[in-house]
């Protein structure tokens, strides 16, 4: 596994103590995070991966992103490595 310095965080109403911070490596899917609702309801539940992939396919990235190029910001920890090797795996690269 990819060491983790990607973060995903979010907050709720300006109220950091209501939020979620997680780090998360980048050979690893996107975790599910809790969504507060109404003080009276629990937490509901995004499952951040199958949302990104959704939005990904409705959108056609595919078609807009050329995998062929390196990605516009350096990758640190051998993440450039393992990128490349998925892209060249998967056929785009």
């Amino acid at each position: 596994m990819i060491e983790p310095p990607n973060r995903i965080e979010t907050s709720f109403n300006n109220s950091p103590q209501k939020g979620y911070r997680r780090s998360v490596a980048l050979d690893s899917p996107l975790p599910t995070v809790p969504v507060p609702l109404l003080p009276q309801d629990t937490d509901g539940q995004l499952d951040l991966q199958s949302a990104l992939q959704s939005v990904y396919d409705l959108y056609h990235y595919e078609a807009d992103i050329d995998y062929t190029l390196p990605p516009p910001l350096p990758l640190p920890n051998g993440q450039a490595e393992w990128s490349d090797k998925l892209l060249r795996e998967s056929g785009v690269r």
